[in-house]
């Protein structure tokens, strides 16, 4: 009877033991999770305000540099503001040949258009090609006619201010072109510039390099969601969700179609959106902490 007495003792000794054990094994666990939920709330919080700062830097800095670049062609093609004064057409086809071969891949290409519709293009390395008067419509002039400017206005002051007239996807490099107008006066007449400036370059000079991480990457989209610069290059032209469900119908989207709503109603934002690498083959399905500025 003494020895089936310590044998329930020892049993009930063991089993507290282990009982205990299991409590602290359980609390550890608890603990752990706990303090890795609230390492992982930190950490998606502080990387959603770096990331809110750096979409805030790109707009100012994508802003900054597109002024600047309006700028120095008005400066470039800057004449008297005498009435009288006018430029010889040589003398502005020098200038472009001569602004092209500055701005190390900035442009696409350069076209004059002179008064008498005749039109020369400029291409880095290349001679200028002419085109006779009857094809000399430049492909950006009519991208968006609410952005015309007055050629009156010309005629009064001597010169106007470069404009931005709308944007298209490059045959050639299927990335966007952004195109810029100028009016010149001439001897002749009114000399129409259009400069095609490459939205690649423009992105891998101000947006890629802001980024968080070795996976991280900025992108922009214009104001109807579609993607006009990405570090994945088949997906430059789309619209951000509709675009996408046609391009992938077999993927989840409704994360990015609630980050799109988002986007579409509010000035600035986080989160953290269920997406794809979209540069992947395979299209990986990953989480990644997000933020946006308009």
């Amino acid at each position: 009877m003494e020895k089936f007495r310590r044998i329930v003792i020892k049993w009930k000794t063991e089993l507290t033991a282990a009982c205990l054990l299991l409590i602290l094994s359980l609390a550890m666990v608890f603990a752990g999770s706990w303090f890795y939920r609230q390492y992982r709330k930190q950490v998606i919080q502080t990387e959603e305000s770096q990331l809110l700062t750096m979409a805030g830097v790109i707009g100012n800095n994508l802003n900054t540099y597109l002024e600047e670049q309006l700028n120095q062609i008005d400066l470039f093609y800057a004449q008297e503001a005498e009435a009288d004064h006018r430029m010889q057409i040589d003398d502005i086809e020098a200038r472009t040949a001569y602004f092209l071969k500055g701005r190390g891949g900035m442009y696409n290409w350069i076209t004059v258009t002179e008064p008498d519709g005749n039109r020369f293009q400029y291409e880095p390395g290349k001679t200028a090609a002419r085109e006779p008067a009857e094809q000399g419509t430049d492909l950006a002039q009519n991208v968006d006619q609410n952005e015309r400017r007055p050629s009156e206005e010309i005629q009064r002051n001597g010169d106007v201010q470069s404009w931005i007239s709308g944007k298209e996807i490059s045959d050639q490099t299927g990335w966007y072109e952004l195109y810029i107008q100028k009016e010149v006066l001439s001897e002749d007449g009114i000399c129409m510039l259009t400069f095609a400036m490459n939205l690649e370059t423009l992105y891998q000079k101000i947006v890629a390099p802001v980024k968080i991480g070795k996976d991280g990457y900025s992108s922009v989209k214009d104001q109807n969601m579609y993607i006009i610069m990405h570090h994945a290059k088949d997906q430059i032209g789309l619209e951000a969700l509709d675009d996408r469900l046609k391009k992938y119908p077999d993927l989840d989207l409704t994360s990015m179609n609630d980050w799109i709503k988002k986007q579409e109603q509010d000035v600035s934002g986080t989160g953290v959106v269920d997406t794809y690498v979209w540069d992947d083959p395979g299209l990986a399905r990953v989480q990644r902490v997000v933020a946006f500025q308009s």
